[in-house]
């Protein structure tokens, strides 16, 4: 019989406070703080499925140890939609990688 070895799973690198928002008609803005609870510099990232309908500020950065900030998400418009989804993406970062776009663009591996 096969014996079942547990996968280790990924550190955790980062928080998002609230994880549910809710967008009603009179204010259209929510305030969302990202902390890093890693003891490394992380480069982090907000993505939408909807990107026309929203506005991010910011929406990519760097954080250093214990560092903690406040994302302020704006709708667009009243077309919200249930399936509308963030999704934040978090990677440590050398302390000399400085380009938010280049930090999260995939190695190619030669062949």
């Amino acid at each position: 019989m096969k014996q079942l070895t547990p996968t280790p799973s990924p550190p955790r690198l980062a928080t998002v406070n609230p994880l549910i928002l809710v967008f009603d008609g009179a204010g259209n803005t929510e305030l969302n703080s990202f902390r890093n609870i890693s003891n490394e510099r992380i480069a982090w990232r907000i993505l939408c499925n909807a990107p026309t309908r929203y506005v991010v500020t910011p929406n990519k950065g760097f954080l250093f140890r214990q560092e903690k900030i406040d994302v302020m998400l704006l709708l667009n418009s009243l077309k919200y939609h249930r399936r509308h989804a963030f999704v934040v993406q978090a990677k440590t970062a050398k302390i000399d990688e400085s380009n938010r776009k280049v930090s999260f663009t995939l190695e190619r591996v030669p062949m």
